[in-house]
């Protein structure tokens, strides 16, 4: 919570400072939602120390469960959303495909339009799933910790088939549209490589009558060494891109695969009344969340080396 807490405090201080171009809107966003989740581990932890001596009627136990699920939702979503949208961002403004459906993610104005109505979405869609299943599973006697482990599993079973269908729709345009990127990416170096080589400049040379026509390749007036450096430089901006889309994908994978994946075979597997069954799905469950958790560690990790650290940057 606090190392959470300290890296989106320093990256969203430094997205603050930059220019308010359409990735840094939806990276803004993203900051936001994750230091929203670091504040809702106050509320899990005080689940986990109370859920036994709590009744469900209980108001604090009713806050705080409500709170830490609807949070961690909101935040799980809104981050797979946010860098959904950042692809398809960085797809429309090098490719600029036609039709040109895309245009308004490249202004700053579409971008935080898009914000708010993913906002809104994903915010009413879960407080629709998990408030009222919550006040269902609600009884006088039972505590705190079974409102949220020994429900049925009708309570979530329509929410959690379309939170793994959304997962997956995601995951398919995210590789899509880096694939995309890449692919644009590798065509125009290849593009750019065959034209330089292929080349020649006619240069007239004339001494009296007689007019001489030279070839001059690869030259066009620059000398070897700037050329050399040309071509550098668009390989290690090349290079550098693909590392960004790389490390995007991974931790996106990291972090959000295994919980879907958890989710899937859940709904997948008949539900047994075995207790030894029951306490490895509650295991295996807590441990995908946490993984999912550290999405909010590291993106602004990420994000913070891929900003200061030389290593990270490629050369200038």
């Amino acid at each position: 919570m606090l190392l959470g807490s300290l890296s989106n405090s320093l990256t969203l201080r430094d997205l603050w400072r930059s220019k308010w171009t359409p990735t840094v809107i939806l990276n803004f966003n993203m900051v936001a939602s994750d230091l929203l989740l670091c504040v809702s581990f106050l509320f899990r932890m005080m689940y986990y120390l109370k859920c036994e001596d709590w009744l469900q009627n209980d108001k604090w136990c009713q806050v705080t469960v409500q709170t830490m699920l609807t949070v961690f939702y909101i935040n799980l979503y809104c981050n797979m959303l946010m860098l959904l949208w950042t692809s398809v961002t960085r797809y429309a403004t090098v490719v600029r495909p036609h039709p040109c459906f895309l245009t308004p993610l490249t202004t700053t104005t579409g971008c935080w339009a898009l914000c708010l109505v993913t906002w809104v979405t994903v915010a009413t869609g879960v407080c629709a799933s998990v408030v009222p299943a919550m006040l269902r599973r609600q009884t006088t006697k039972g505590r705190c910790f079974d409102l949220v482990v020994n429900k049925t599993p009708q309570d979530f079973k329509i929410s959690r088939c379309l939170g793994v269908v959304v997962f997956f729709m995601i995951l398919t345009l995210i590789l899509a549209s880096y694939g995309g990127l890449v692919l644009h990416l590798q065509k125009v170096s290849g593009a750019r490589h065959i034209h330089t080589r292929e080349r020649r400049v006619s240069v007239a040379i004339t001494e009296g009558v007689r007019t001489v026509s030279a070839d001059v390749k690869e030259g066009f007036g620059v000398n070897l060494e700037e050329r050399k450096n040309t071509r550098v430089g668009s390989k290690v901006g090349s290079l550098k891109v693909r590392r960004k889309i790389l490390a995007t994908v991974v931790v996106f994978m990291v972090c959000f695969l295994p919980y879907h994946i958890q989710r899937a075979v859940t709904l997948l597997t008949p539900q047994g009344s075995d207790c030894d069954k029951m306490k490895t799905r509650w295991k295996v469950n807590n441990t995908t969340i946490a993984i999912a958790s550290l999405s909010c560690i590291l993106h602004p990790l990420l994000y913070l080396a891929q900003r200061h650290l030389p290593c990270c940057q490629g050369r200038q």
